[in-house]
This record gives structure tokens, C-alpha cells and sequence, in this order.
């Protein structure tokens, strides 16, 4: 008998009717992520040891969901920062966040529910929306310091308005004259 239900068993595992403990449909944990500029986003996962295990690179501008699947319940925590470019004159946010998502099944509808938390930073208590990269992008060059041109050009406008008022003096003294 004992054989007989071992076996029923097994058949329904093979038609799907009984499902096999901690196997669950994947649930996905969105991220909100936000860059004024384009930026490249790098994602690492710290592990218990406190080492980075890499993750993935974005490519990101204006507002991103990222998403992440998982197919557990468990508790993972992630640290978002940009890579600086390779334009000198930029200025990169070296901002970092810290997100922290946990994975737990939901007995009543017997699903997996997720849920991401961001920080700051890796130890602060403070919760952020999103996910927020501010670069600076360099203005027209304008020069500082160096005021020759500035200076010969009021040079020769005094010149000038000095030349204009003879050259009328010079005039009106002729037309006394004539008359």
C-alpha cells in the first residue's frame, strides 16, 4: 500500500497536480531611478560577508524602472552608483544608494511579494523615493583674467570719440571763418 501511494505521489508531481515545496511563480521588485544627464548606473549585490558581487550596468536618462525577478523569498541588498564618464569637464554625482528588498510568500494568495527600500547610504535610516543623479554639465568656455582685448578695444574708442570731436571743432572753426 505504502508503494502504491509513493507511487500515486509521483505521478500526480509528473502531471503538475502537486507542486514541489519552494517552487514559486517569479515576482518582480521595481527600483525608481532618475539622471538629468545620460548616466551609467552600476548595480552590485553586498553579500553577508560585506564583499560586491556585480550585478549589472545601466545606461540611464530621465526617469528608469529597474526591475529585478525573483523566484524565493529572500533578502537581498543592492548598491546603485554612477561610473564617471569620460569627459573631463563634467561634473559626475557621486551619490550612492543602498537598496534593500525583501522577498516574502504570501500565504493567503500563495504568491511571492516584494519590496525594495532605498537609503542614502549604507547605514542610514533615512528612506529616499527614488534613486537621483544630478550631473553638471559644463558651461561655454568664457575667459578669465586676460583683459587685453577688453582694454585695446576701450582704447580705441576713447581714440576715436577724441578724433570725432576735433575733426567737428576743426569744421565749425572753418565755417566761422567762411562766414
Amino acid at each position: 500500500m505504502k508503494k502504491l501511494f509513493i507511487s500515486l505521489i509521483a505521478i500526480l508531481c509528473l502531471f503538475g497536480f502537486v507542486s514541489a515545496q519552494g517552487e514559486y511563480e517569479p515576482t518582480e521588485v521595481a527600483v525608481n531611478l532618475k539622471s538629468n544627464l545620460p548616466a551609467r548606473i552600476k548595480i552590485v549585490e553586498i553579500m553577508e560577508d560585506k564583499s560586491e558581487v556585480d550585478v549589472d550596468e545601466i545606461e540611464i536618462t530621465g526617469s528608469y524602472v529597474y526591475k529585478f525577478t525573483f523566484s524565493e523569498p529572500e533578502i537581498h541588498i543592492y548598491k546603485f552608483y554612477q561610473v564617471p564618464g569620460d569627459n573631463p569637464k563634467m561634473k559626475y554625482d557621486d551619490s550612492e544608494y543602498y537598496v534593500h528588498v525583501k522577498v516574502e510568500h504570501n500565504e493567503d494568495t500563495e504568491k511571492l511579494e516584494g519590496e525594495a527600500v532605498a537609503f542614502s547610504s549604507e547605514d542610514a535610516m533615512d528612506k529616499v523615493p527614488s534613486l537621483n543623479w544630478e550631473n553638471e554639465q559644463p558651461g561655454p568656455d568664457v575667459p578669465t583674467g586676460d583683459t587685453t582685448l577688453i582694454d585695446i578695444f576701450e582704447t580705441v574708442a576713447v581714440v576715436a570719440v577724441v578724433l570725432i570731436a576735433l575733426l567737428v571743432a576743426l569744421l565749425l572753426k572753418d565755417r566761422k571763418k567762411e562766414s
